[in-house]
C-alpha cells in the first residue's frame, strides 16, 4: 500500500512557480530612466560613427576618441605658439638690421603698409619697436614725450603701457623692467613704476 506526502510536492510547485512571477512583476525600485539621458548604442558625429554596448564605448571607439583628443590638443598647442612665435619672429627680423636687443630702437620711415609683415600692426601709425632680452638681468628703457604704445612680454601678453597712457602721462621716462627671478632690492624712485607683473627672462617687445 502506498501513500503520498501532498505538502512537499505543493511546496516544490510553488517554488518553481516563483521565478516566473518574479519576471512578470516590474522590480519594486526600478529606476524610470528617460531614453534621452541613456546612453545610445550608435551615435553618429563630427570623427564618425560610435558604438556603444551597455553604455560602454566598443575599442575601436576608445581609439577614435582618444586620436581626437590628441589632434586637438596639437591644434591648441600650435595656436597657443602663434603669437609667442610672432614676437620671436619680430625681434629676429629686427635683429637682421642690426636693431639688438636692450641696445637699439627702429623707427620706420613711413607708414607700415601691405608689405610690412607685422600680426597686428595698422597703416595709420608711425612705428617704433624695440625687444627686451631680461637673461643677462634688468634693462632701462628712456622714454621720450609724447609717445603712445604698449610692452608686451615674450607671449604677445599685456605688461603695461608707456608715453601718454603709461605712468609717464606723455612726459617721457625712464622705465626699469626686471624678470621674473630678479633678487636684491629695487630703487623706489627714478622710474615709472607701470605696478604690473615683471616680464620673463625671454625675448619680450616695445612698440608705440
Amino acid at each position: 500500500m502506498f501513500r503520498f506526502c501532498h505538502a512537499p510536492l505543493a511546496a516544490l510547485l510553488i517554488a518553481a512557480a516563483s521565478p516566473a512571477l518574479a519576471q512578470q512583476q516590474p522590480p519594486k525600485f526600478a529606476a524610470k530612466v528617460p531614453a534621452d539621458i541613456q546612453t545610445p548604442n550608435a551615435v553618429q558625429t563630427r570623427i564618425g560613427g560610435l558604438k556603444f554596448f551597455d553604455g560602454l564605448p566598443s575599442d575601436e571607439t576608445v581609439q577614435k576618441v582618444y586620436d581626437n583628443i590628441d589632434f586637438s590638443r596639437g591644434v591648441e598647442a600650435f595656436l597657443s605658439g602663434v603669437p609667442a612665435a610672432s614676437v620671436h619672429a619680430a625681434c629676429n627680423g629686427l635683429k637682421s638690421i642690426g636693431v639688438n636687443p636692450n641696445k637699439a630702437v627702429s623707427i620706420s620711415e613711413d607708414l607700415l603698409d601691405a608689405r610690412s609683415l607685422f600680426l597686428t600692426a595698422n597703416s595709420t601709425t608711425v612705428y617704433v619697436f624695440f625687444c627686451i632680452d631680461l637673461k643677462d638681468g634688468p634693462v632701462v628703457v628712456q622714454v621720450p614725450p609724447g609717445v603712445l604704445g604698449p610692452v608686451d612680454d615674450a607671449y604677445f601678453r599685456y605688461v603695461t603701457d608707456v608715453g601718454l597712457i603709461g605712468p609717464d602721462k606723455g612726459k617721457g621716462g625712464k622705465y626699469l623692467f626686471v624678470g621674473p627671478n630678479q633678487e636684491g632690492q629695487l630703487p623706489d624712485q627714478g622710474y615709472s613704476s607701470p605696478r604690473r607683473r615683471p616680464l620673463p627672462t625671454s625675448s619680450s617687445t616695445g612698440h608705440s
